[in-house]
C-alpha cells in the first residue's frame, strides 16, 4: 500500500518534490555538489547545442544553401556558395550560350562547305595550320569550351570535383576568355574602322558581308557573351599577379604561334602586318598585352560594381569564405587520420 496525507497525495511524491525544491534552493544558494554542477552544466550544454543546432537549419533554410558529403564515409560538409536561385540563374546563362556557340561553329562550317572560292573568302584554309592560325577562329573555341566547361559544371553533381571545377572556370574566364574576346572584338572593329583593307577586305561583302550573322558571331558576340556572363554569374578574380602571368602567358603564346606561321609560310596572317619592322611588331605585342590586362582589370571593375557593392554580396563573400575554410578543415582531418 501507498502511504498518502490528508490531501491524498503520496509521501513519495512529496519526498519527490521535497527534493527537487531542495535541489533547486541549493543551486540558488551556489550549495550545488560538484557532482550535482556537472550535471546541471551538461544540461544546459546540451540545451544550447539543440538550439545552435535549430539556428543553423532555419539558417540553411532561409538562405537554400547546398551542402555536400565529401566522402562516403565522412561527416564533412562543403558549403557552395551560390544559392539555388543563382544555380538556376548560371545552367539557363551557360545553356543558352553554350547553343548559341554551337549554332555559330554550325553555320560557320556550312558557310565554308558552300562557298565557291575558299581560298579567297577564308584566306588560308588551306595551307598550314588552316583556320586555326587566326585569332577570330581561336577566340571562338576558347570561348566555346568555356561555355561547355561552365554547363558541364552547373549539371554535375555535388562533389568535390565539382568545386574544383568551378574553382578552374573561374580562373579561366576571368584571366584567358574574358582578355581574349575583348581583344578579338575590339582590335577587329578599330582596324575595321580605321582601314578595312587592313582587316577584313572589301571583296568579303560578295559572301560574309561585315554586318551578317555570322561576322557578328565572329566579332562582336564573344564581347556580348562574357560581359552577360559576368553581369549575371558571380566569379572569384584571382590576384593581380595571377592575372599578369597569365595574360603574359597568353601574348607570348600566340606572339610564338605567329612567328611560327610566318616561318613555315613566309606571310604574315593579317594584312596590316605586313608593314611591321621587327621593332614595330614588338610595340605591338607589348601593346596587346597590357590592353590584355587593362580589359582584365576593367572585367574586375564591372564585377565589382556587379555583386560587390551589391546587398546580397556579404552573402555570396560569406559563403565563399566558408569553403576555402571547410577545406582547410578537411585537409587537417587527412593529415591527422594519416
Amino acid at each position: 500500500t501507498v502511504e498518502t496525507n490528508e490531501n491524498g497525495i503520496s509521501n513519495t511524491q512529496l519526498e519527490i518534490d521535497r527534493a527537487y525544491n531542495m535541489e533547486e534552493l541549493r543551486k540558488r544558494s551556489g550549495r550545488l555538489t560538484e557532482e550535482e554542477r556537472e550535471t546541471v552544466e551538461t544540461n544546459e550544454n546540451e540545451q544550447e547545442i539543440l538550439t545552435e543546432k535549430d539556428d543553423e537549419e532555419l539558417w540553411d533554410e532561409n538562405e537554400k544553401i547546398a551542402e555536400v558529403r565529401i566522402g562516403s564515409k565522412s561527416k564533412r560538409r562543403d558549403i557552395l556558395r551560390r544559392s539555388v536561385a543563382e544555380t538556376g540563374l548560371a545552367l539557363l546563362v551557360h545553356f543558352v550560350l553554350l547553343m548559341f556557340y554551337i549554332a555559330i561553329h554550325v553555320h560557320d562550317a556550312t558557310m565554308v562547305k558552300r562557298c565557291p572560292d575558299p581560298d579567297k573568302y577564308f584566306v588560308g584554309i588551306n595551307t598550314y595550320a588552316g583556320r586555326m592560325k587566326y585569332f577570330t577562329h581561336q577566340t571562338m573555341w576558347v570561348v566555346g569550351v568555356y561555355f561547355f566547361l561552365a554547363f558541364f559544371a552547373d549539371i554535375m553533381p555535388l562533389s568535390q570535383a565539382k568545386q574544383w571545377l568551378r574553382q578552374f572556370n573561374d580562373w579561366y574566364f576571368t584571366t584567358v576568355v574574358w582578355i581574349v574576346s575583348w581583344v578579338c572584338v575590339l582590335f577587329f572593329w578599330a582596324l575595321y574602322f580605321i582601314g578595312r583593307e587592313l582587316i577584313y577586305p572589301d571583296f568579303m561583302e560578295n559572301y560574309i558581308p561585315a554586318n551578317s550573322a555570322l561576322n557578328h558571331g565572329w566579332h562582336t558576340f564573344p564581347m556580348v557573351a562574357v560581359i552577360l556572363e559576368n553581369v549575371l554569374v558571380f566569379h572569384h578574380y584571382p590576384s593581380n599577379i595571377v592575372v599578369g602571368f597569365t595574360t603574359l602567358a597568353v601574348a607570348s603564346g600566340y606572339t610564338i604561334w605567329i612567328l611560327v606561321i610566318y616561318s613555315k609560310t613566309q606571310t604574315w596572317i593579317y594584312p596590316f602586318m605586313k608593314s611591321f619592322t621587327p621593332f614595330t611588331f614588338a610595340l605591338f605585342v607589348l601593346f596587346s598585352f597590357f590592353a590584355g590586362l587593362i580589359f582584365c582589370w576593367i572585367g574586375k571593375l564591372i564585377s565589382y560594381l556587379r555583386w560587390k557593392v551589391s546587398f546580397i554580396t556579404d552573402r555570396f563573400q560569406a559563403i565563399y569564405e566558408m569553403q576555402e575554410e571547410s577545406y582547410i578543415a578537411v585537409n587537417d582531418e587527412d593529415e591527422d587520420e594519416d
